[in-house]
């Protein structure tokens, strides 16, 4: 090796260890702030972490900053890190940063506006006392690649407010939770989320994803357990929410993989939803008034007194196609379930313990089924049943009104 180059490389070391040194100081860099952990010690590597935040003064549109948190522990004990406009804050992965915290009924990490956060595990400890690992409440918020967990107490993993709201690769975890609570919940519309991963287990009513409004979900996994209440997977409560490519599950006393309430217009395509319920009864999928679209559905409902793939209630007008509906349920299970409401499925299947196709009470209650497979009985209660090119388990042809 040359003298020059052993001279250039050496140089090259030393600004390395001193650019290194600098970072380590938690000094702004470019408008980059470097935050490293305080070896053995979490509790002062999170002060150091909320002390390098407050240097980030002055961010604006033109001037974004950058807090990057090295691999280690950061516990932030009951205080929130409280992020700023334009400044993002991002870890070194989800399995080496984590920022940790037990804020009594408040979040270990608030977003901001057009800010991000990324690549880290936020997370909750509750200490027996409610909280949430992230909360957003600003529009224009980014979620990437960040796992946001919650237990002891603690019972939301992450909770938008916020609209405009970007999210992706998000797994949010709780584990439990004495008194029900919510892995995700969603006030915030025009967002875009894809590839979250929801999880609650725990006692009292569980929800894994509660959505109230209009967004476009792509890739989503959510699954609920409790061990003595209702257990609810995903939640469309109004709004006209577009999901595809969804895993529901959902296990209680009653369990209900998939509910489109509030007159919800939701669209779903590409689902798999199973519902469990241990002593009560199942819902594969319920769509409560409004205007829902299935499209390309595989669900399953097991109960223990009864059980429904698809129940349409409340005046709802739902059209299916190539859905698969199955419901067992002690023998009351029905593959479709139309109260008072007016169900159109084409291209579909629907069997039942009970029956395949039930309409109940109302005789307002609507079934129009072309080109399906009905496996069961036939219930037209008050209402109508019609059925075009239909067929039952044996492929024998329906009349019009749906018998062999």
């Amino acid at each position: 090796m040359s003298q020059r180059l052993a001279l250039a490389l050496s140089c090259v070391v030393s600004l390395a260890f001193l650019v290194s040194d600098a970072f380590a100081q938690g000094r702004q860099h470019r408008r980059t702030i470097i935050v490293n952990p305080v070896a053995g010690n979490p509790v002062r590597s999170g002060q150091r972490l909320l002390r390098s935040l407050s240097r980030a003064g002055g961010a604006s549109a033109t001037s974004p900053w950058l807090v990057k948190v090295e691999a280690g522990i950061y516990d932030v004990e009951n205080t929130s890190v409280l992020m700023i406009p334009f400044v993002d804050l991002a870890g070194s992965g989800q399995g080496v940063t984590r920022i940790t915290g037990s804020p009594s009924g408040a979040a270990v990490v608030m977003g901001a506006s057009d800010s991000e956060l990324r690549d880290l595990t936020v997370e909750h400890r509750g200490g027996g006392s409610a909280g949430t690992a992230l909360r957003n409440d600003e529009d224009g918020f980014s979620v990437h690649r960040v796992t946001a967990v919650a237990f002891d107490g603690a019972n939301t993993g992450f909770a938008n407010n916020g609209h405009d709201t970007r999210v992706s690769e998000l797994t949010a975890r709780v584990t439990g939770v004495p008194g029900g609570g919510s892995g995700v919940v969603n006030f915030g519309d025009r967002a875009e989320w894809k590839g979250v991963r929801a999880f609650i287990q725990g006692s009292g009513i569980v929800y894994a994803f509660f959505n109230y409004t209009d967004s476009n979900f792509t890739d989503i996994i959510a699954e609920a357990e409790s061990s003595d209440a209702f257990a609810g997977a995903i939640r469309n409560e109004g709004g006209s929410p577009v999901m595809r490519d969804v895993r529901a599950f959902a296990k209680g006393t009653i369990g209900q993989a998939i509910t489109n309430g509030a007159s919800s217009n939701a669209q779903l395509y590409d689902v798999f939803a199973r519902a469990i319920a241990t002593t009560e009864r199942a819902h594969g999928i319920n769509n409560e008034f409004g205007r829902p679209f299935l499209k390309n559905v595989d669900v399953r409902a097991d109960g223990a007194t009864s059980a429904f793939g698809v129940a349409n209630l409340f005046g709802a007008t739902v059209t299916m196609q190539e859905v698969n509906a199955v419901a067992i349920g002690g023998g009351t299970g029905a593959g479709l379930l139309t109260d008072g409401s007016h169900s159109i499925a084409q291209n579909s299947t629907f069997r039942g313990d009970g029956f395949s196709v039930d309409n109940r009470f109302d005789p307002a209650a609507l079934s129009q089924l072309g080109a399906s497979q009905l496996d069961g009985a036939v219930n037209a209660g008050a209402g109508a049943v019609v059925c075009v090119s239909s067929y039952d388990g044996s492929f024998n042809p329906l009349t019009a009104t749906c018998t062999p």
